[in-house]
């Protein structure tokens, strides 16, 4: 005879039910996060990494963890800063309508719509030396610490090119104002 033999109806309902709960809760937490993000945190490394271009991160985690730990958003401005080769910081506030060029020390970032396709508009990086190496990413942090790295493509003459939807979150960051500006 078998322990479940030995229960009474009360007693295999209440293990059913307990039973379930556990199983409930052991999928709800491997559902929401996966094993290898389980016991493992963000640390400066990880930023430092990802600043430089050597890891690729979570953009949701990232904001997360910056969102829950002040030194680590400390310390990731402070490597954005020391890291860029140039810097972007908020505009002033435009009277109205939309900002379609913004300058930084050296550089400055022209927003022109497609005429072929205009729903998609031209980002230009215009860069004052022409001699200068270009940068490979373009990092914005808007108001939100929403950061987001972007890989840029290979430039000449002095411009890097690249072209993205009117209404993505590319372009309404360089619009915006407040969002400052990184390039590495």
């Amino acid at each position: 005879m078998s322990t479940w033999d030995k229960l009474n109806k009360d007693q295999r309902t209440q293990a059913e039910d307990s039973f379930v709960a556990l199983s409930t809760l052991d999928d709800l937490l491997t559902y929401l996060v996966p094993a290898e993000e389980q016991s493992r945190k963000l640390g400066f490394d990880d930023l430092y990494q990802y600043v430089v271009g050597t890891r690729e991160l979570d953009q949701m985690a990232l904001y997360q963890a910056l969102k829950q730990n002040r030194t680590l958003a400390e310390s990731f401005d402070l490597l954005l800063r020391n890291e860029a080769s140039y810097y972007m910081p908020q505009a002033a506030a435009a009277s109205s309508g939309d900002i379609d060029e913004r300058e930084g020390e050296g550089f400055k970032i022209r927003l022109k719509l497609s005429r072929a396709i205009p729903d998609q508009i031209y980002v230009m990086i215009e860069f004052e030396d022409l001699g200068a190496e270009f940068p490979s990413n373009l990092f914005l942090m808007p108001v939100s610490g929403e950061c987001t790295r972007l890989d840029l493509p290979k430039g000449s003459d002095g411009t890097v090119q690249l072209i993205a939807e009117a209404g993505s979150d590319l372009i309404r960051n360089l619009r915006d104002p407040k969002t400052e500006v990184f390039l590495r």
